[in-house]
């Protein structure tokens, strides 16, 4: 267990509101601080506009696939941490990135990266290395960089169907992280999702999408 979480990491990226900042509101920094306290390695990226974004996902890209190719990574999770509806995510600077232009960013970082396969088959189907996560209101419907396409743009990709505080976004994915590093051999995907809604006092509002759509349970 301690090699694989040894080659896990979790790339933080947010962009708050300028209110947000003037109230010192940064989830994306307090999650980062709480992982590294249970040594789950992160990097935090603090972004304004779609130039920095652009700038913090070339980074991160880069990163994993160094790390990959040397053997040091092997579960890499970027995380959003901004202001959003069921359309896309808003940026410091009011930038609004929709779903289809964020899925050309996730591509671009794929084709950085490389994709996997999970057998040697000459049909075997290529994924994505990337896991996402969205500390974003409405943020499921990041599912839509993925649905319509063939071509695997992620692993699996977490979020709430709702509107959500900051407080219990926080909670729930400390929660989530905490327990798909490190009780992922004992509990399914489904149950971990579960978990991270009840330590935020919610229910059914974080769900997580693999690449055929919503875990469910069975």
């Amino acid at each position: 267990m301690k090699d694989i979480i040894g080659k896990c990491k979790i790339y933080i990226i947010e962009s708050q509101s300028d209110n947000d900042i003037f109230d010192g509101r940064t989830e994306g920094n307090a999650l980062s601080s709480g992982l590294k306290l249970a040594g789950i390695s992160n990097e935090y990226y603090q972004v304004i506009n779609e130039k920095m974004l652009d700038k913090a996902i070339l980074k991160i890209s880069e990163n994993i696939k160094e790390l990959v190719s040397n053997g040091k990574l092997i579960v890499p999770f970027i995380h959003f941490s901004a202001h959003g509806n069921e359309s896309g995510i808003g940026l410091t600077n009011n930038d609004f990135i929709d779903w289809s232009k964020l899925r050309k960013k996730i591509d671009y970082a794929n084709s950085i990266i490389g994709k996997v396969k999970f057998d040697d088959s000459d049909n075997a189907r290529e994924f994505s290395r990337l896991n996402l996560s969205f500390s974003v209101c409405k943020g499921i419907n990041a599912i839509k960089i993925q649905q319509g396409f063939e071509d695997n743009k992620y692993l699996q990709l977490v979020g709430p169907n709702v509107a959500v505080d900051w407080a219990d976004s926080l909670i729930a994915f400390m929660t989530f992280y905490h327990l798909m590093f490190y009780k992922s051999e004992v509990i399914t995907a489904f149950e971990i999702v579960e978990k991270m809604n009840i330590a935020a006092g919610l229910k059914d509002i974080f769900e997580i999408s693999g690449g055929s759509g919503l875990v469910r349970r069975e």
